[in-house]
């Protein structure tokens, strides 16, 4: 995130990336580095729309010396945010470095595992740095100082200070084990295809022998597909999203500003469910948190959350919206919001989700029956 104090895209300055909720402890982490004169791109989270603000976080990512992405529960529990997006770009840009060139260093500011952590592949790759609470010694200063004083080719990669070396030593040797598991599973399945591929092969051979018709039930193995960037108008969705999460407890305008920029996503790309659900919920947020309490605000919220479905009933977002949206006030003449709402989790659980969607889930669930 983006210190308001500096205007430019110095080449030599470390990139905060962190959920809203994490804002203080980023702050501290902030000061530390900057009391070691290193300089921070720090955003206190005085968030506005525009593609002004959205191109310089873009090109500061992309300049930025080192990223820092901070995780913790917040992070692990918001499966959407602008902070997301955020390491997604910063993960795009690692694939055009050089292998063994630092630029991720991963901090972790409580006690999640690394080894949960819902983070791009890349993030895994390097050691992380433990600083609960954002407390940051000096120590870790005087790394962060090193790595910008390193040439751009250099082969060391990020790893933690002294005080959390040996947790951060035995995290990086439970991911090398996972890599290492990964690989023999990857080497299993090739396997597995080539002697599915041989025995069909056979039994094709078989047939035309024989002279009679092969039906073949070949093992199909699906090319692992890229991950394709976000659409303009998702990203302005998910910014939408941020700011009504920052604003909705103090900061009226704000939500209404998150509000507009929901309605711009929408003209932007009007078939994109995920789209359509994300713009309900930030009116319902407007019409939940006094922003806007005008009948209109809700009907707007229902309108909006119509399309998504009537685009894709089975998106695990559509529904999920649905859900949120149920929990927070009452959508239906009957009463019977949570219930709802509760149906439709159940539902979602049913289906074998896994990752932060079960996470969620779960958590949505837990508000619509009372836990």
């Amino acid at each position: 995130m983006t210190d308001n104090t500096h205007a430019g895209s110095s080449p030599g300055a470390v990139f905060l990336s962190y959920a809203s909720q994490d804002a203080d402890a980023a702050k501290r982490i902030c000061e530390a580095l900057q009391a070691a004169g290193v300089e921070v791109w720090f955003d206190q989270r005085e968030l506005v729309g525009g593609d002004a603000w959205d191109q310089k976080i873009r090109r500061q990512i992309k300049d930025c010396a080192l990223l820092i992405p901070i995780i913790s529960a917040n992070t692990q529990s918001r499966t959407e945010g602008y902070f997301r997006l955020e390491w997604r770009l910063a993960d795009q840009r690692t694939h055009l470095m050089a292998k063994g060139r630092p630029f991720l260093l991963p901090v972790v500011i409580d006690d999640t595992r690394d080894s949960d952590a819902q983070v791009p592949d890349s993030f895994t790759e390097v050691q992380w740095t433990r600083l609960p609470g954002g407390e940051t010694p000096p120590a870790f200063g005087a790394r962060v100082r090193k790595l910008l004083s390193q040439e751009q080719g250099a082969h060391s990669a990020p790893v933690p200070v002294a005080q959390v070396g040996r947790e951060a030593a035995a995290a990086g040797t439970s991911r090398q084990r996972s890599k290492w598991l990964r690989l023999i599973l990857t080497c299993a399945v090739l396997v597995i295809a080539g002697l599915a591929f041989t025995l069909v092969k056979r039994s094709e051979l078989s047939g035309k022998t024989a002279g009679s018709p092969v039906t073949s039930n070949a093992l199909q193995i699906p090319q692992t597909a890229s991950v394709a960037p976000f659409s303009e108008a998702r990203q302005l969705a998910e910014r939408a999203l941020e700011l009504s999460e920052v604003n909705k407890d103090s900061n009226p305008a704000g939500l209404l500003a998150a509000a507009d920029l929901g309605e711009k996503a929408t003209k932007l790309d009007s078939t994109d469910a995920d789209v359509w659900a994300i713009a309900a919920f930030v009116d319902i947020r407007c019409w939940v948190h006094g922003a806007d309490r005008m009948v209109k605000r809700e009907e707007m919220a229902r309108t909006k959350l119509q399309r998504a479905t009537g685009l894709a009933p089975r998106s695990i977002r559509v529904r999920m919206t649905e859900a949120k949206m149920l929990t927070e006030l009452d959508l239906y003449p009957d009463g019977f919001s949570k219930a709802k709402a509760e149906a439709i989790l159940r539902e979602l659980l049913r289906e074998n989700l896994t990752g932060w969607e079960r996470t969620e889930v779960l958590g949505v669930l837990g508000i619509a029956i009372g836990d």
